[in-house]
């Protein structure tokens, strides 16, 4: 299967979900905490997908849900998203 499909990208073992630090990083700039439910509830995305992102659980990243993220944590699809080379990469370099 190729690692495009229709509006989002099949996840490699490299790709890895870093909304979990972002998500801290908001809850201690604006000194409370934030739940999935607001999360949801102010960007439209589904709890459960919030709950994936946060868990490193994501198999599909849709361009729609990662823009609507990025207004919400301020930030740009490469924060939400990051590589992470895999052991080979780090052996070879």
């Amino acid at each position: 299967m190729s690692d495009t499909i229709k509006q989002g990208v099949n996840v490699n073992m490299g790709v890895r979900s870093n909304l979990q630090v972002l998500h801290s990083l908001k809850e201690a700039k604006e000194a409370r905490r934030i739940t999935y439910r607001e999360v949801s509830e102010k960007t439209g995305v589904a709890a459960s997908t919030i709950s994936a992102f946060m868990n490193d659980k994501v198999s599909l990243f849709y361009a729609e849900t990662i823009d609507r993220l990025c207004v919400f944590y301020s930030c740009e699809p490469g924060d939400i998203i990051v590589r992470v080379p895999d052991e080979s990469e780090r052996i070879a370099a």
